[in-house]
């Protein structure tokens, strides 16, 4: 998922706006209907927000509390998401089908449990959101952790090279020396665009020109995802 977050973020779209927006629940809410009410808001935010692309991280509270992490391209009103979650938070503490499982305190006219923060344009940002917010996510869930739309669900998140004495490799390998970031099987290698750790301990920002070419085609299977008339092959030249 952070190699998605990554790929993500190298779409045109995500270049003009991305958002990352963290979702929390009163203390003590039930995973179960935590789930429901993000489904819920989801479902609201594309008939009434025009939410297209995007894609949501779980994480526990040092508490045990659920709560939601999404990155998304398309601008929405904080208040009016913050609405909606307050809302359907609310309704399932109501529903009498409910009754005696939700046990919180909850007053939805001073629910303010969605923020929203502007990512940066530049993959530094980015690398900082992934390291903060996905790297240390190991917390165990009984539904998914992480979901995200069909559109970007389809994207590359490496690329693989034929062998690893292929000229194009070549700098890369060396860049690497010191990083695992890469995977070598036979005649593959495999690189992840995603910061990795140095033996310094510090994290390694790839350069802008190793995405060109994953980010190329992850435009065009974007593009072709909302086309009228879809292909099964694309040219790449």
């Amino acid at each position: 998922m952070r190699e998605k977050c990554s790929a993500f973020f190298g779409l045109k779209q995500s270049k003009k706006f991305l958002a990352f927006y963290s979702i929390s629940f009163p203390m003590g809410f039930p995973d179960e209907f935590a789930y429901q009410c993000l489904n819920t808001v989801l479902t609201r935010m594309r008939e009434e927000c025009g939410l297209k692309s995007y894609l949501w991280i779980a994480e526990r509270q040092k508490k045990g509390t659920i709560h939601f992490h999404m990155l998304t391209n398309t601008f929405m009103h904080i208040r009016k998401v913050n609405s909606f979650m307050g809302t359907a938070i609310n309704n399932r503490i109501k529903d009498k089908k409910n009754k005696g499982k939700i046990k919180v305190n909850f007053d939805i006219r001073k629910y303010n449990g969605v923020d929203v923060r502007h990512v940066n344009n530049n993959r530094k940002a980015l690398n900082c959101y992934l390291t903060k917010y996905v790297s240390k996510n190991t917390a165990l869930f009984h539904r998914l952790p992480y979901s995200s739309s069909h559109d970007i669900s389809e994207l590359f998140t490496a690329e693989t090279f034929i062998n690893e004495n292929c000229s194009d490799f070549r700098p890369v390998k060396e860049a690497l020396k010191h990083i695992t970031t890469f995977v070598v099987d036979n005649e593959w290698c495999t690189i992840e665009y995603l910061c990795q750790k140095q033996d310094n301990g510090k994290f390694f920002n790839p350069p802008d020109e190793w995405y060109w070419l994953r980010d190329f085609l992850n435009e065009q299977i974007y593009k072709n995802h909302y086309a009228k008339v879809k292909f099964d092959k694309m040219p790449l030249s």
